[in-house]
């Protein structure tokens, strides 16, 4: 028996880490993975990896894998396996393929490990970084029950259909952030450009100029004096946001759960995940309180992973799905009346998909009076702010226009 030193991930942030007496790597791999764990890295207590170990993953530097690049492989695996080729067969073929360093080595990882004997869905728990829970329980319920490609093309339609929403929601913002942008850019030549010859002008002919206008003026020369201070300010809030999200103590999806209104959008599109990914895997033959370790583990909203972890007591304490759903208050009266219809008549992964659907068009119009109503709400803004600057400094040529008259 040996001591070995772990590291796993619980959900999409937290790191966990302990020791575990064990005999060998993947036996803590494997009482990781009963825990809801998901092992990131796991080694002897003298520091060396065990010998059983696989390679290490591939190291962040050489880049990462973006979800459409996941969904491509899962794709061309399902293709692969429909065609009657071994996985291992299907790897060989898919290496060939022109991909990046990050790739490679991630191919070449999951190869040695079906070389050595592992499945399919163990190899990829070495991982985690790449690969969700959702997809290692979904393939491995696929080998278990025969359907393998199947799975994979299951999968590939969910992250399909998650990347759409996603998209959805990104572009909803992505109009009114140039609106802002062009706004702010405008408003930064006046102060820096415009308004410093126009106060050289107003300085030859004298005289008190108006309230607004000095205000105005004001704001101009802080610009133009602490512009560096301001040029710091920003970059050094870039990179203290870009370390802390490499770090994994800041998210802008956590940061963007935080704010009113698309807070709440971004809260409905988490539900759905959730919901289509219990479905998908209760479909799959997968048990209620695994599927709900999983689906709560790949949720990124801390609220719905400690409701997820009430349910899952509640299910274990021999409560009905849809009472425990309706317990935590998070989920609608059409989202719980969904799933009692199909626990009684035993369409329990149809209700749900059925409510994900419902769910996502829900979203779909709250993002089309998002966009709706605040593109002319930013254009009408940004327009009286750079109205206000521009008469401010027209009021003095009026007021000298009305002397002369």
């Amino acid at each position: 028996m040996k001591t070995f030193y772990y590291k796993a991930k619980q959900g999409p942030q937290k790191i966990v880490e302990g020791e575990m007496q064990a005999e060998s790597r993947d036996q803590v791999a494997s009482r990781l993975s009963g825990q809801g764990l998901f092992p990131v890295e796991i080694t002897a207590r003298d520091g060396s990896l065990a010998p059983e170990s696989d390679s290490p993953s591939p190291s962040p530097s050489s880049g990462g894998a973006s979800l459409r690049e996941k969904i491509a492989f899962i794709d061309q695996l399902a293709d692969l396996s429909s065609a009657g080729l071994s996985i291992m067969r299907a790897m060989d073929v898919i290496s060939k393929q022109p991909r990046t360093q990050f790739w490679n080595h991630l191919l070449a990882d999951l190869k040695r490990s079906i070389q050595s004997g592992k499945s399919f869905s163990d190899a990829l728990e070495f991982h985690p970084a790449v690969f969700s829970p959702f997809i290692i329980s979904m393939i491995r319920a696929g080998e278990t029950g025969g359907s393998f490609d199947l799975s994979l093309r299951q999968i590939s339609q969910s992250l399909e259909r998650e990347e759409d929403l996603r998209s959805k929601i990104r572009q909803s913002l992505l109009y009114p952030g140039v609106i802002l942008s062009f706004g702010f850019i405008t408003i930064l030549i006046l102060f820096i450009f415009v308004i410093p010859r126009l106060e050289g002008l107003y300085e030859d002919f004298g005289g008190t100029l108006p309230f607004i206008t000095r205000i105005v003026i004001g704001l101009s020369r802080l610009a133009l004096s602490f512009w560096w201070l301001f040029a710091l300010l920003f970059a050094g809030a870039g990179l203290y946001l870009k370390n802390s999200s490499q770090k994994g103590n800041f998210s802008w999806r956590t940061f963007g759960l935080k704010m009113p209104w698309f807070g709440k959008m971004l809260r409905m599109e988490e539900n759905v995940h959730f919901i289509r990914t219990l479905g998908l895997l209760l479909k799959n033959g997968v048990s209620i309180t695994e599927a709900l370790t999983v689906a709560g583990n790949i949720a990124e909203d801390p609220a719905l992973q400690s409701h997820v972890a009430a349910i899952k007591r509640d299910v274990l304490q021999g409560h009905s799905l849809a009472h425990s759903m309706e317990g935590t208050g998070a989920f609608d009266a059409l989202a719980v009346g969904f799933v009692q219809t199909g626990e009684e008549t035993g369409t329990l992964d149809r209700s749900l998909e059925k409510i994900s659907q419902v769910y996502e068009r829900d979203i779909e119009r709250k993002i089309k009076v998002l966009t709706t109503l605040l593109e002319p709400l930013l254009i009408l803004t940004i327009g009286i702010i750079v109205g206000v600057i521009v008469i401010s400094m027209l009021l003095p040529i009026f007021q000298i226009s009305f002397l002369v008259r």
